[in-house]
């Protein structure tokens, strides 16, 4: 998700004023390096990095000595990932003065970022370069950069744009770390369900073992490596409502050549909305969809842009966005800009999108819910009560906790007649149904658990438990093809579920696919040791 930037011109020109240190002999007068420094800070401000580096350097070898100058440094360090210098200069600037609020949030910031990120260490590909927690993120390493790898190549043919500079990706353990680099406070994290940024020059995730299923990780790495390239492209002057829009549309880019359309929850919920008159505007979604009330409303606006791109993109493919970013790179509004390469205002864009919406035939599927992430809960003694909780009908949370009881005691028919209960009661849970798929596994109906795990997938896409015992089924089965499917799938997920790995290893070495079962093997080794 994007995270629009912060505003920190203002603070650096009408801050305190940085002294030169007494005996130095200055090369730029204060009032050049003001001039200097406020220039660079409109190419941080642009994402024009390299263009930053250059004045500070310039700075640094004429005004030294001068604070300004030091604390400008300061930014462009940490811009650029190297977040102890950055500290350094930022703590000789501001020895002996006393910042403005805002300058003072920017180095609590970078301190916060710089102990966050102590220890880290990296792994690097052709384009990018990885950094991560020692310990059991290691096996996030590989998929990773292959993953975005394969972003960069097709992204880069739809954007007509590859980044010569190597991009920095932190994957941070937990959500108190991820707020602790953003400007984001944990609630709204929590609230929102933002899990993931590009902000500062860099992308920053959170691993995927601090929620309780996981998350599509390598696809929301996708998705801000798409709002990077948005921000080269376009020089940071695209809204919230376009940037997150076509980073939906094109997240998936690096493993389909099409977007797959909405999920069966975010349809209904886009339906609902639709018929009710109550969508999202494009302002309630400004600064950013982290803002939000709630995870409902942060699905429903992403559902809204996506389809308002699906509908551009139906006037003109891909370079009809490459011209509308054009335009807004050199200064005009998205009214101006939309005006300029469609010939016809923003308004008369959503009517024409809303229009397009109607055409569609949206399915509103009543009682529908995308579940939501849910971070782990140390506190929990496992994870079935955990997932119990998530079951908001008392009635059904019943009959799943008795359909549990006689499960664990292998009592399997009439486990299933307690799920199924429970599945009358709250239709279309995948959590329900799930259980009730589980329980046809192990009582080897095979047919039926295919049936169930067959309609939670079609209804809940992004649900990992449906993987996982789709894979288990089909391994049960001895096929061993839709077995290695649905387990790699389940793996986008949650990479730190051993058992996925250790049956992959079983799988890929049936096959003959050697090098693959090694690699299992070898994530599996660093799990379970």
């Amino acid at each position: 998700m994007l995270k629009k930037k912060i505003t920190v011109l203002a603070f650096l020109v009408v801050s305190v004023s940085f002294s030169l240190t007494a005996g130095a002999i200055p090369l730029l007068s204060h009032e050049e390096v003001m001039e200097l420094s406020t220039r660079g800070e409109q190419y941080l401000q642009n994402w024009q990095n390299g263009e930053a580096e250059l004045v500070a350097r310039e700075l640094l070898e004429k005004a030294g000595d001068n604070k300004q100058a030091l604390f400008f440094a300061g930014r462009v360090k940490f811009f650029q990932g190297d977040y102890r210098e950055s500290l350094k200069l930022l703590e000789v600037a501001k020895t002996g003065t006393k910042l403005e609020q805002s300058a003072q949030d920017f180095y609590d910031l970078v301190s916060r970022t710089y102990q966050a990120s102590e220890g880290f260490i990296k792994k690097e590909s052709k384009h990018f370069i990885f950094r991560y927690q020692p310990g059991k993120d290691e096996v996030l390493t590989d998929y990773a950069l292959e993953g975005l790898e394969r972003a960069y190549q097709e992204l880069g043919r739809d954007f007509n744009y590859f980044p010569e500079e190597k991009i920095i990706v932190e994957v941070y353990p937990d959500v108190e770390s991820l707020a602790a680099v953003s400007t984001l406070t944990r609630e709204e994290i929590e609230t929102s369900g933002t899990i993931a940024l590009c902000k500062f020059n860099r992308l920053i995730i959170t691993s995927p073992r601090s929620l309780l299923r996981g998350y599509r990780w390598r696809t929301t790495l996708s998705h801000e490596y798409v709002h990077y390239l948005i921000m080269k492209r376009s020089n940071n002057t695209v809204p919230i409502w376009l940037h997150e829009g076509v980073a939906k549309y094109e997240e998936d880019r690096w493993r389909r050549p099409n977007w797959a359309g909405l999920a069966p929850a975010s349809e209904s919920l886009l339906a609902e909305a639709l018929r009710s008159d109550q969508l999202i505007t494009f302002e309630q979604m400004h600064p950013s969809f982290a803002k939000l009330k709630g995870v409902k409303q942060t699905r429903l606006a992403f559902a809204e842009v996506v389809t308002v791109v699906e509908y551009l993109l139906s006037q003109g493919s891909f370079p009809v966005l490459d011209r509308i970013f054009e335009q807004m790179k050199l200064g005009k509004s998205d009214d101006e800009a939309i005006n300029s390469v469609l010939g016809s205002s923003l308004s008369q864009l959503q009517e024409g999108w809303k229009g397009f919406l109607r055409k569609k035939n949206l399915k509103e599927i009543t009682g529908l819910q995308e579940q939501a992430l849910k971070l782990k809960d140390p506190e929990a003694p496992v994870e079935e009560k955990e997932e119990l909780e998530e079951i908001e009908s008392e009635r059904a949370r019943k009959f799943t906790r008795l359909g549990d009881l006689l499960r664990n005691r292998n009592r399997l028919p009439a486990a299933v007649i307690e799920y199924q209960k429970a599945d009358e009661s709250l239709p279309n849970s995948p959590i329900i149904m799930n259980k009730l798929a589980l329980t046809y596994l192990l009582d080897q109906q095979y047919a039926k658990a295919s049936d169930v795990l067959l309609k939670a997938l079609k209804l809940h896409p992004n649900f990992v438990t449906t993987y996982v015992h789709l894979g288990e089924l089909y391994l049960s089965q001895h096929d061993y093809e839709n077995a290695i499917k649905y387990y790699s799938e389940a793996n986008e997920f949650n990479p730190f579920n051993p058992t996925i790995h250790q049956n992959l290893a079983f799988l890929y070495q049936n096959q003959g696919r050697e090098k693959e079962a090694q690699r299992e093997r070898e994530i599996f080794k660093i799990l379970t040791d």
